[in-house]
């Protein structure tokens, strides 16, 4: 009885710090506005050169606010290309984001120096870079602005003109690495287009934006997706764990609750002369039911400290999968104690109240 309620805590501390983690995914702060935002995949590589033709076309919509091109989106993967940079000897290989001069406001991303890319600044697309704070810092850089970058081993060379602030371009398991943007060398780089709509008539937005895009891709069937729903989609296997711990979790109270269920009741049935002479002397209903509970909340007691240290080892480990994680509070622990504790008290109390109510001269006759 010990181990079935041991488990059914385990099982509920578990099931809580899962969901408190999904929920810290949900309300993260991620560094860039997701919500909105529409991503359309290029399917037809002949489209890149008309990039902004494409650009051009959907911005007659009043409903799409911002439209913007981008090598890819957070979330969807990273491009890594090799870099010289000022005061560092030797190269490094760093997350690349090509993009043009909408995609930092069309996302909402916030500066932290300098200034964003600009089309009032043509040398932007062949002698700048910007960064984000986590590679200004690895690269020991206090001031950022004007340090010389190497690209490709001279494919590009220029100036740092901005530091964006830090926003997450992966999953929450990852930490934020350092990172560069640079406006597209040349369409081939062009991988997405980023559109802010309106959250209203969403519908017709969409079909304003399929009739539109196939007429540039013609050949292939419209796709979109929405960032908010991709970035959901990254923490699947969390949301499917949750799930699982959920039904073990019912199913093991469950068993617990039927095994307890049957031990109150032989309990009740061993006491049940002691049970009778209570009654005789004047003991109430609920010192009955008191009586025949306290050795079951024993029971839970000593099933809690020996759940415990399990359940915080376990889920302890499971977190450092996540660079960003909540925290694991005594409270927790707390609640699922006293969860089991109730559900306890109310298997025994049914079978204690039972024999309580029994008639103390039947129970005086009880060999």
């Amino acid at each position: 009885m010990v181990a079935q309620f041991a488990i059914s805590i385990v099982f509920i501390v578990s099931t809580m710090i899962v969901g408190s983690q999904l929920e810290f995914f949900r309300n993260k702060k991620l560094g860039f506005d997701k919500e909105q935002i529409l991503v359309l995949p290029i399917q037809d590589r002949s489209v890149n050169s008309r990039y902004e033709a494409i650009k051009h076309e959907l911005r007659q919509n009043p409903n799409i606010l911002s439209v913007a091109a981008a090598s890819q989106v957070p979330g969807a993967g990273e491009g890594n290309y090799y870099y010289n940079v000022e005061g560092i000897a030797d190269g490094l290989t760093l997350p690349t984001y090509f993009i043009d001069h909408d995609f930092i406001p069309t996302l909402g991303i916030e500066l932290a120096a300098g200034r964003s890319f600009s089309a009032s600044f043509p040398a932007d697309a062949t002698g700048a870079f910007m960064i984000n704070e986590t590679a200004a810092k690895q690269f020991g850089w206090d001031d950022a602005l004007g340090k010389t970058v190497d690209w490709d081993s001279g494919t590009k060379k220029g100036a740092v003109i901005g530091v964006i602030k830090d926003f997450h371009n992966q999953s929450l398991h990852e930490p934020i690495k350092p990172m560069v943007l640079q406006i597209f060398p040349e369409p081939l780089y062009v991988g997405c287009f980023v559109l802010r709509i309106a959250p209203h008539d969403i519908a017709a937005t969409l079909a304003f934006i399929k009739d539109k895009w196939q007429a540039f891709e013609p050949q292939y069937p419209f796709q979109y997706s929405f960032l908010d729903e991709d970035f959901g989609r990254l923490y699947l296997n969390e949301e499917r764990l949750a799930q699982i711990f959920r039904y073990s979790s019912t199913l093991a109270i469950l068993i617990a609750c039927l095994g307890l269920l049957g031990l109150a009741a032989f309990a009740a049935e061993q006491r049940t002369k002691e049970i009778g002479v209570r009654k005789v002397l004047g003991a109430t209903v609920s010192q009955i039911v008191l009586l025949l509970s306290r050795d079951f909340a024993k029971l839970v007691g000593i099933a809690f400290v020996v759940a415990t240290p399990v359940a915080y080892v376990a889920m302890s480990r499971w977190l450092q999968n996540f660079a960003y994680r909540t925290e694991i509070s005594f409270g927790v622990f707390l609640l699922a104690g006293l969860a089991a504790l109730g559900l306890a008290c109310l298997t025994v109390s049914w079978q204690a109240i039972k024999a309580a109510l029994a008639n103390p001269v039947e129970a005086l006759r009880y060999e």
